[in-house]
């Protein structure tokens, strides 16, 4: 009898500890409804992103500014103008030329100057202006429907997909008749990268001439190289000897 109750007791104890065990897996795994599926992995940490190009005012990527390309067109896209660019060099008055007479929405790339997107010196553009108006120099100053102003955006681009943005952050009035030939207000190889967007005014009836120039001064969206990484571009031992005209 004796050796029948601790036989019953063993019996007893094994029923608990099963007992306790299928209780604890129900508790752990019988409500979680994700139980069945694989284990998320872990999110491994990323790298720091590499600084991404300044989007311009058309949503595309602004370049470094760099060695410099050839544009073949230019736009300002707050004032709703895009014209196409040609390469010219010096006119018949030993200025940075202008396009055709009759191009009244082209625009000029001075191309004995820097090249779009250079880390150094003014990239110079000529744009007309007419006696009468209608060409988008007349559009782009004081009340003109293409009225450029400081902040403004200017791009300049080629057929490669080149990109290199710029701010206008100064707008001068020049007179031909105070106009420094040694100064750097227009032509300019070395110092800080710029976009001078030329284009004539103020003109005078007796001379039929244009009496100034108004000058955008447009500075890099994007910085680039500085010191001797900059790739200036030697000046001519004969620069321009007068401003661009029409």
């Amino acid at each position: 009898m004796a050796r029948t109750n601790k036989r019953g007791l063993v019996i007893a104890i094994v029923a608990l500890v099963l007992a306790a065990v299928v209780g604890t897996w129900f508790v752990f795994s019988g409500n979680d409804d994700t139980a069945g599926d694989p284990a998320s992995p872990s999110p491994s940490p990323s790298a720091t992103p590499a600084e991404s190009p300044t989007p311009s005012a058309t949503g595309e990527q602004c370049d470094p500014m760099g060695a410099g390309f050839v544009p073949t067109e230019f736009e300002m896209p707050d004032s709703d103008a895009v014209t196409p660019v040609l390469s010219l060099g010096r006119d018949e008055n030993d200025a940075a030329a202008a396009p055709p007479k009759d191009a009244s929405h082209t625009t000029g790339w001075f191309n004995e100057g820097p090249m779009a997107g250079s880390t150094a010196g003014k990239i110079v553009l000529t744009i007309h202006t007419y006696r009468n108006g209608g060409a988008l120099g007349n559009e782009m100053y004081e009340d003109g429907p293409k009225k450029v102003e400081v902040g403004d955006r200017m791009v300049l681009r080629d057929e490669n997909g080149n990109v290199a943005c710029y701010e206008v952050s100064a707008i001068e009035k020049i007179w031909v008749a105070e106009y420094d030939l040694e100064s750097d207000a227009i032509y300019d190889w070395e110092g800080d990268p710029q976009i001078a967007v030329v284009i004539c005014w103020d003109f005078n009836n007796e001379t039929e001439d244009w009496d100034s120039r108004i000058v955008y001064y447009a500075d890099p969206v994007n910085d680039g190289p500085s010191g001797s990484d900059r790739s200036e571009m030697p000046a001519p031992t004969n620069g321009p000897t007068a401003p661009p005209s029409n």
